[in-house]
């Protein structure tokens, strides 16, 4: 066995069966990787009948039931089961070409290289929530390459990493389950291990809907409160620099206020962008869009610092 997939399943946005589907097709022998779906219980009923049915189809393919786990706790013990030496990580909105494991096996033999990033392709989408999504995706980005911060950016939709390394670094915290690859980045950074820019692709789908959306990104401030707690201002300014850790004591003081003062603001973003939408005023929903995912962000990250 030389490879094996892990899937992550945050918000599938109806891609996870098309995703399976596309791993268990590569165009690499069955014999020569597997397909791991950690279920961390998010799938529809409709999801699970279908992902039952390929785990009789495709004998390569099965998936990871730990009931109680979070998603980086049933990751790594998707990691230790893979009998793999490469694991590949995609999200479940993502969908792989059919010489994707192919290609990374043999960029990982020529180039002996320990962890490999690709990129994604994202998919043309008429719903507004989707464009503004991208919108605020590519302005997040575009931040990161400005302030030096892509280097060690490193997340699961096109991923690779030896199953040696990945351990080597501890495998994912557990307790920030969803901003757990991120921190592994900046780890991996730390100790000198460079992420190889591949150019292998995914189509990727950005069309959450709207409270997804802001429940993701609630949960990854939630866990960069955790981090910050455990890691510091100075491992927090180096990796995830936010003007916020400048303030913390008062933000700390006044803690219940300022999140109901947040919250009010998501509501009025959220009306701005719905009613700018409506009216099909583009640049305006995007405005919107973005207050109402900064506000969320905030609202995660107070409710991390609770006591």
């Amino acid at each position: 066995m030389k490879a094996s997939i892990i899937i992550s399943d945050v918000i599938s946005q109806d891609m996870l069966l098309t995703c399976v589907a596309a791993l268990c097709n590569q165009t690499v022998p069955s014999n020569q990787y597997e397909v791991i779906f950690p279920d961390c219980g998010t799938i529809t009923k409709e999801e699970k009948a279908v992902i039952e049915s390929f785990e009789q189809q495709y004998p390569h393919f099965h998936v990871l039931r730990a009931p109680g786990k979070n998603r980086s706790a049933i990751i790594n013990i998707a990691a230790r089961q893979a009998r793999g030496e490469l694991l590949l990580f995609t999200e479940s909105h993502c969908i792989a070409y059919r010489d994707w494991v192919r290609d990374y096996l043999k960029l990982f033999q020529e180039k002996k290289i320990p962890v490999a990033m690709g990129q994604f392709r994202t998919i043309p989408t008429d719903s507004w929530v989707g464009q503004a999504e991208e919108h605020q995706f590519k302005r997040v980005r575009k931040h990161l390459a400005m302030h030096g911060l892509d280097i060690f950016f490193f997340d699961f939709h096109n991923t690779a990493i030896t199953k040696k390394c990945f351990f080597s670094m501890g495998g994912l915290a557990e307790d920030i389950p969803i901003m757990s690859e991120f921190e592994l980045g900046a780890n991996l950074h730390q100790n000198n291990i460079p992420i190889y820019r591949s150019e292998s692709i995914v189509w990727h789908m950005n069309d959450s809907k709207l409270e997804a959306y802001a429940r993701i990104v609630r949960a990854q401030a939630k866990d960069k409160s955790v981090m910050l707690r455990r890691r510091g201002k100075h491992f927090m300014n180096t990796y995830f620099p936010n003007s916020y850790y400048r303030i913390l004591p008062l933000i700390k003081m006044f803690r219940i206020p300022y999140y109901f003062a947040v919250s009010f603001l998501r509501i009025i973003a959220k009306i701005g962008f719905l009613m700018t939408r409506f009216l099909r005023f583009q640049r305006a929903s995007n405005y919107f869009f973005r207050s109402f995912a900064e506000y969320s962000h905030h609202q995660g990250m107070l409710q991390g610092l609770k006591p």
